[in-house]
């Protein structure tokens, strides 16, 4: 358990699309709490000049990425991220635009090669990368292999190796990337430890329970937005 640490130490990406309202809150949160952290804002594929305004309203890196959230694209879109970081912190947070940092962290993972969060697989909501973690997806080109493009012979072994059919059947039908079950795949080939992390609350389309003593919160999809979502 690490309890030391300073902003500095600390980079957060956040991966916009179609939802700039809902990234000006997300910033608002996270700048509360973390005034001098490193903040990465890609956009994937949308024009929206709006999100440039971001650079100067919460001093952010921002990105204008290539469209890579169908369903075929979803290790690339994952080694973006981690290129866009370039490992040059301790850890890297990836976050949702409807997701909430509540309160600074009052600790992190200690481990040097880890990727944590809630439940297993970690939920893609909030996850936590380990410097060394990111090194080794990148140096691997696993993020890159064929079978992640061919989703029909893929995904029916990427969570945990079970077949679940009725959220393949969903996937397959509004054709979306689901990265935390790609994450998921590669830890398992590359022997990456995925840890619980009890700062973070974030469950796949579950609302946030009232009265969490937690440093993150995902979902909140009460939030408004722009245009009409995926």
């Amino acid at each position: 358990m690490r309890t030391r640490f300073t902003d500095h130490d600390l980079t957060f990406y956040l991966q916009v699309y179609r939802d700039y309202a809902r990234a000006r809150w997300c910033l608002t949160h996270l700048r509360r709490h973390y005034p001098d952290s490193r903040v990465i804002v890609c956009s994937d594929g949308d024009p929206d000049p709006r999100f440039a305004r971001l650079v100067d309203e919460f001093r952010v890196e921002y990105h204008v990425g290539q469209r890579m959230y169908p369903l075929q694209y979803g290790g690339r879109m994952l080694e973006r991220m981690l290129l866009l970081w370039g490992m040059d912190t301790d850890y890297l947070f990836s976050i949702d635009p409807d997701t909430k940092i509540e309160r600074r962290f009052r600790w992190l993972p200690s481990e040097d090669l880890a990727i944590f969060g809630d439940c297993e697989p970690t939920q893609g909501g909030c996850q936590g990368f380990t410097r060394s973690a990111g090194s080794r997806l990148v140096d691997s080109g696993l993020l890159r292999d064929p079978v992640l493009a061919r989703p029909a012979e893929s995904w029916a072994v990427l969570p945990d190796g079970r077949v679940l059919d009725d959220v393949l059947e969903s996937v397959a039908h509004n054709g979306l990337v689901r990265t935390d079950w790609i994450m998921a795949w590669c830890c398992r080939r590359l022997a990456i430890p995925q840890l619980g992390f009890p700062e973070v609350y974030s469950r796949w389309r579950e609302p946030v329970p009232d009265g969490l003593d937690v440093a993150v919160t995902h979902p909140h999809k009460h939030l408004p937005i722009d245009r009409d979502e995926l």
